[in-house]
């Protein structure tokens, strides 16, 4: 989806799943040409003590808040130095105050 911004700009949202190498490849070709900025808010999350919530949801939660910014990064750093682009992170407040008890995995994961 592309729409302008009012000032002269253009973005694109690529609606799709982060810890799939063929949607960051999609990403990848559309910024191609350039990029000017590079912003990462999408996350997963899941509630539960550490004893409720199962290595394998952990391991998702790691691929989609860590392993897929990372990898996504990486793959659009040609087009972000192309025009010295930026790259922000949304980070949540939950790593500034973590409750243990009920996101351990989702706070571990975006810290």
């Amino acid at each position: 989806e592309e729409a302008g911004n009012g000032h002269g700009g253009l973005w694109i949202s690529m609606p799709g799943d982060l810890r799939s190498v063929g949607y960051i490849q999609d990403l990848e070709s559309q910024a191609a040409a350039a990029l000017d900025l590079l912003v990462h808010a999408a996350a997963g999350y899941v509630s539960g003590s550490i004893d409720e919530v199962s290595v394998e949801c952990l391991d998702e939660l790691y691929e989609t808040n860590v392993r897929a910014p990372y990898a996504l990064t990486r793959a659009l750093l040609p087009a972000l130095r192309r025009r010295n682009g930026q790259v922000v992170f949304v980070n949540s407040s939950a790593v500034t105050s973590p409750n243990a008890g009920r996101r351990a995995a989702y706070t571990a994961t975006k810290a």
